[in-house]
C-alpha cells in the first residue's frame, strides 16, 4: 500500500520550483486526505524506511554533494535552540544576520540561550538600489 500512495502524492505534488517560503503552507485535498492514516511510531520499520526515503530525496532537492540533511521533528524555534545549545559555547558569540522575521527571532533564541550577539542588519531596498 505505501509504495502507491506515495507515487500517488508524488505526482500531485513533485516540485516545479525550488521554493523555500516559510509555512505553514496549503496543502493539496489529496495530501490531506492521507494524511488521516493513524501514524506509526518514529521506532518501526516503517518510519525508518521514510525517514531513509526522505533524506535521500532532500540531498537531491538540495544538491548536497559533501555533509548531511538532518530532519528535525520541531519547530523552526526548535531547530535554533538546538542549533544554538549544541554548536555555540556557553557565552559565545553568535553571527545573525537579521533582514526578516527569521533573523529577529533567531536573534531572541541567541540571547534567550546565554551567547553573545552580534547582529547584521540589512535592509532589503538599500540593496536594490
Amino acid at each position: 500500500m505505501y509504495p502507491e500512495i506515495v507515487k500517488e502524492i508524488e505526482e500531485i505534488v513533485k516540485p516545479r520550483y525550488k521554493l523555500f517560503t516559510a509555512g505553514p503552507v496549503a496543502c493539496f485535498p489529496e495530501v490531506l486526505e492521507v494524511m488521516k492514516i493513524q501514524m506509526f511510531s518514529h521506532r518501526s520499520r516503517e518510519y525508518q524506511l521514510i525517514h531513509d526515503d526522505t533524506i535521500y530525496r532532500l540531498k537531491n532537492f538540495l544538491e548536497v554533494k559533501n555533509g548531511e540533511v538532518l530532519l528535525f521533528p520541531s519547530s523552526g524555534t526548535g531547530i535554533m535552540e538546538a542549533s544554538i545549545r549544541n554548536a555555540v559555547s556557553p557565552r559565545g558569540k553568535v553571527l545573525v544576520t537579521i533582514v526578516g522575521a527569521f533573523g529577529k527571532r533567531y536573534a531572541e533564541v541567541v540571547e534567550k540561550n546565554g551567547r553573545m550577539l552580534e547582529n547584521l542588519r540589512i535592509v532589503i531596498d538599500e540593496l536594490t538600489k
